[in-house]
């Protein structure tokens, strides 16, 4: 129990700066020249998990007759952006990974102005 109790901390800190770790990834994959090249794609994967995504599951939601928090919470974790960690799992499985990580990056970006959004409908409920 004594030598589990030293490395718990350590294990913690690590877990802890992952997702620090790979927001840094992502955006040293990124180049201007990759942003530009796929913009239209990225948008079209935006607008799907920040838009389209979220507003499904409250039409679900309300289909289903949630009460508003439990339907606030779905749409909301539907309304989050593509997770960093997903560029690197696109990478270590020999995937796409500059078009993850620029639609990473455009999805966080654009994140700023929906997630507002939403909260405003949900908070309208």
């Amino acid at each position: 129990r004594g030598r589990r109790a030293g490395v718990a901390p350590l294990v913690r800190a690590l877990g802890q700066a992952s997702v620090a770790l790979g927001l840094l990834a992502v955006g040293a994959a990124r180049t201007l020249g990759a942003w530009r090249d796929r913009l239209p794609l990225q948008l079209a994967t935006s607008f799907l998990k920040l838009v389209v995504m979220p507003g499904m599951t409250f039409a679900a939601a309300r289909l289903l007759g949630l009460d508003p928090l439990p339907t606030a919470m779905a749409v909301l974790f539907m309304a989050m952006p593509t997770a960093a960690t997903s560029y690197v799992m696109a990478r270590a499985m020999g995937g796409d990974a500059p078009l993850m990580a620029a639609i990473t990056s455009t999805e966080h970006v654009l994140a700023v102005l929906t997630l507002p959004l939403w909260l405003m409908l949900l908070l309208a409920l």
